[in-house]
């Protein structure tokens, strides 16, 4: 995190939050700065695991939520004990973001606005539109899947595929989508996301969606 001028919050059980952009160190580059430390950190982890597959342990994983937008940054608490953190929706709304990691099988999801801001620096893909708790409007949601311009071609193949079935799933075209979804496989084998929007597909090729219906996935994790 500090070779993109991170700064550490805390740690929190198993998690730890970090946050970029302070008033006295500001980065007018933050969301990107945030995505790129979220890879740095994920290929550091994928070179420990080979460490640990080769000693005969456990590879672990990481699954990170970012968000971008306006909060409380300074010195929270009181005289007795004050902490340097920040506070606000956009805060709330990262840690939501991490454990949606677990229904599409991604390791870094980002706001809309943080993609918005880091679209330069960073390969991303558009996932899907949800809700989450404790906010009522929707968001589209984003995975980091690399830096910018190293993704290999299949990779790539995949994600534009992926973008474009995810335009007829939007449109009701389920068939279609699904068709699209199916061949992302072919290129991503075993991609989580494709996998789990072929399953939405098929569910609404038997049973079509309400006439209100508007693509948006409700998540209930917390």
């Amino acid at each position: 995190m500090s070779n993109y001028g991170g700064i550490l919050d805390k740690y929190d059980g198993d998690s730890v939050m970090a946050f970029w952009g302070a008033p006295l160190l500001p980065r007018f580059d933050h969301a990107a700065s945030g995505c790129l430390a979220a890879l740095d950190q994920h290929e550091a982890l994928a070179r420990l695991n080979q460490q640990f597959i080769t000693e005969g342990r456990h590879p672990m994983t990481t699954l990170m939520g970012l968000s971008t937008g306006s909060m409380v940054v300074g010195n929270i608490g009181t005289q007795s004990r004050l902490n340097y953190t920040v506070l606000g929706d956009a805060v709330n709304l990262a840690a939501r973001l991490v454990p949606v990691n677990k229904i599409y099988q991604t390791q870094i999801i980002i706001s809309e606005r943080t993609a918005r801001e880091a679209a330069r620096s960073v390969e991303l893909r558009t996932l899907d539109k949800i809700t989450v708790s404790g906010r009522r409007e929707s968001l589209a949601i984003y995975e980091v899947m690399a830096h910018k311009g190293q993704l290999n071609d299949k990779r790539l193949r995949g994600r534009d595929l992926f973008e474009n079935a995810l335009r007829f799933y939007f449109e009701r075209e389920f068939q279609s989508a699904l068709g699209l979804f199916e061949e992302v496989l072919a290129y991503l084998p075993g991609d989580g996301p494709a996998e789990l929007m072929c399953v939405s597909c098929r569910s609404f090729i038997n049973t079509q969606p309400d006439d209100d219906w508007q693509g948006i996935t409700a998540i209930q994790l917390k």
